[in-house]
């Protein structure tokens, strides 16, 4: 379903020159960093594709110029604001020439999709100078990158994940939001002291961990907030990520600009320490009932009753990012999401097999296959994050829950 941003920054940015912000903040869940860290040595892999060191040509095509809102505060963004140079993705913030905006920003959104679900994803920065008073942001939204005001369609709500937005320059500053069809919710952020006197002289790491239905926020890899999820969307939702400079804070100091918010790398991981599912040919038997998925030729896909034959034999293949894909090789045809939405309640149907790749699009086409007890699996949706169920023998997406109709056994077909 399409829907409509509402106008996302410029609200916020409103919400914070009223001073509205802090007592969101203030009111918040407090950080539970009782000493813990995040290393990529407790069961995580690195993912190429969805990450960039920008240290290649090819970094600036893994990136969309400007948002889907055309400015934010007194700033305009402005392709020519975005750099790719010395290793660094480079964000500038200028005064505008005359008879052009008055300030111009640097933003971007990738190209690439970042699965929810079981995934860290940890961007290196130095943000802008904090006397040009221009707000720095690492966060995560999909839009369709038409530079319409409009986000990414196939999902409501859509989940935002703030990850560092630099209201203040001693703190890391995150929040939660879901825009959608019943309008935008705020649910909420939290200050985390850094310990540090001014996060714009150096680099700095912040990354977001959304997996076992929390989300965890890390600075320098130690966690600086810690909860469950307050909207499921949120820890299981793939998204874009964003990195912009927005003009929250009000109107910028011309004294101090030009000036850029310099990205050193955004590392992507998926959580593989659990028991993963094989690349193989097999029969997809749901618990619940012990039928196996079948392609019927005359009557497309119902559950039957296993018997090994070309019906029921799917490829389950491990893809680049740890996802998996689902394709029937006798009739050329693999698993998705019908029309591509993700919403809860959508069917599960096949489409003709197509490549994948790291763009949301595939995200479509692509499933986490996840274990749910020692002899059997979920399987969501990479893009939605919802779990494939077969309950009243619909083949539906659902939440995940523990029920026998979204657990499914892989049983090998020799």
């Amino acid at each position: 379903m399409e829907q409509r941003s509402f106008g996302r920054r410029t609200l916020f940015a409103g919400a914070a020159a009223l001073g509205l912000f802090a007592p969101l903040l203030a009111n918040s869940p407090k950080a539970m960093a009782a000493g813990s860290t995040w290393s990529p040595d407790h069961g995580w892999s690195f993912i190429p594709s969805l990450s960039d060191d920008f240290t290649a040509p090819a970094s600036s095509d893994r990136w969309n110029r400007g948002l889907w809102y055309p400015k934010s505060g007194a700033g305009t963004f402005t392709d020519g604001n975005v750099a790719f140079e010395d290793g660094l993705l480079k964000l500038h913030a200028t005064v505008g020439e005359d008879g052009g905006p008055t300030y111009r920003f640097g933003a971007v959104e990738s190209y690439f999709d970042l699965p929810g679900v079981c995934s860290y994803v940890e961007v290196r920065a130095k943000v802008l100078d904090r006397r040009a008073n221009v707000l720095s942001a690492i966060w995560q939204q999909s839009s369709n990158y038409d530079h319409v005001d409009e986000l990414l369609k196939g999902a409501d709500p859509h989940p935002e994940v703030d990850v560092e937005e630099t209201f203040s320059f001693d703190s890391m500053v995150m929040a939660n939001h879901t825009w959608g069809a019943d309008g935008h919710v705020a649910f909420g952020g939290n200050y985390f002291p850094t310990g540090q006197a001014d996060l714009s002289q150096e680099f700095h790491t912040y990354g977001i961990e959304r997996r076992d239905g929390r989300l965890r926020f890390y600075f320098d890899r130690k966690l600086a907030w810690d909860l469950a999820a307050p909207h499921p969307s949120l820890v299981r939702m793939s998204r874009h990520q964003v990195l912009s400079l927005e003009g929250h804070l009000g109107q910028p100091n011309p004294e101090f600009l030009p000036a850029s918010y310099d990205i050193d790398y955004v590392h992507s991981y998926y959580y593989t320490g659990a028991h993963r599912a094989p690349s193989q040919h097999c029969q997809l038997v749901n618990a619940a009932s012990g039928l196996a998925l079948t392609i019927d030729g005359a009557s497309g896909m119902r559950l039957r009753k296993p018997n090994g034959r070309p019906g029921q034999a799917w490829l389950v293949q491990e893809t680049d990012d740890f996802t998996y894909t689902i394709e029937h090789p006798k009739s050329q045809t693999m698993l998705v999401l019908e029309n591509g939405n993700g919403q809860v309640g959508v069917p599960v149907v096949v489409e003709p097999a197509k490549s994948t790749g790291p763009d949301d699009g595939s995200s479509r086409r692509r499933w986490h296959v996840l274990p749910a007890g020692e002899d059997s699996f979920h399987i969501l949706s990479k893009f939605s994050g919802l779990a494939m169920d077969a309950g009243d023998g619909a083949l539906l997406q659902q939440e995940q829950n523990a029920g026998d109709s979204q657990r499914w056994l892989l049983q090998p077909i020799r």
